[in-house]
């Protein structure tokens, strides 16, 4: 069994890492998590918006008079195409790092629904809460497996099958905060 310094320093460390593993393992399950969506309201400045920081995949973008989704991207080929249009209602958009160009143009505010990036590591200083309560159990099984494994302790496989377990309760949590759609044309409701 593995001994720790009486001021846990080194146990804190280990902790940290393995929180951020496990954040990293529910990041990267093949879905996209419906608690990391959100939007923002941009101005249009010479037909472009600046993307803020913490922007990962593009939902869609909404203005007064428009609606565009990731199938509205356009290459360089396309906007080249559109020629001198003059049109001040954007049929599609560009994208690089930091900015969004509309074509053939935009005015106004618009508002951008996306996905948070969550690349960066928790550090110790952290004090943000990302994951909503439901994931508590999964985060507290996850960090006792990474214990155990770390201890050579027998019962890692007990813990795990538990992670698992709760790794299948939070994707059903977040099933059920997903729109399904309905069978009428009044859109979409929501599954209690």
């Amino acid at each position: 069994m593995t001994k720790f310094s009486d001021d846990s320093d080194e146990l804190r460390a280990l902790a940290l890492g393995w929180l951020n593993e496990i954040m990293r393992d529910i990041l990267n399950q093949p879905r996209t998590w419906w608690f990391l969506k959100t939007g923002t309201s941009l101005s249009v400045t010479a037909n472009a918006i600046t993307i803020p920081s913490g922007v990962g995949e593009v939902i869609n973008i909404e203005g007064s008079d428009f609606f565009l989704t990731p199938d509205d991207l356009m290459s360089d080929e396309e906007v080249y195409e559109l020629g001198d249009d003059t049109s001040d209602v954007p049929i599609g958009y560009t994208q690089t790092a930091t900015t969004i160009t509309f074509y053939p143009s935009a005015t106004g505010t618009v508002t951008l629904r996306y996905e948070a990036d969550l690349a960066s590591d928790y550090t110790d200083a952290a004090t943000d809460t990302i994951f909503p309560i439901a994931f508590k159990p999964l985060l507290v099984s996850g960090v006792r497996m990474q214990y155990y494994d770390y201890d050579k302790d027998g019962r890692y496989q007990s813990e795990a099958a538990l992670y698992n377990y709760h790794m299948k309760h939070v994707k059903v949590w977040d099933n059920d905060l997903k729109p399904n759609e309905r069978k009428n044309p009044h859109g979409y409701t929501r599954v209690s």
